[in-house]
């Protein structure tokens, strides 16, 4: 498909548009419309149910744990 056809329906998407109206306006193939839509709800709720970070990834670091991986590398 091209790019610009997929810019141009998800554009569309965006703005509210259903997959019907689409269809209609642009002249696209039903499959091609359908099978966009549901890789674009799929991006849309990917996106809003995103793992938030763990709050171990930024764990500070003691001065406890600094030295016994010194003595442990060393």
């Amino acid at each position: 498909m091209e790019e610009e056809k997929r810019h141009a329906m998800f554009a569309s998407f965006r703005a509210g548009r259903s997959p019907k109206e689409v269809i209609g306006f642009f002249n696209y193939p039903k499959s091609t419309v359908y099978d966009q839509w549901k890789a674009w709800n799929s991006f849309k709720k990917n996106d809003a149910h995103r793992k938030k970070r763990s709050r171990s990834l930024g764990a500070t670091r003691t001065d406890e744990f600094v030295a016994e991986v010194k003595r442990k590398v060393n």
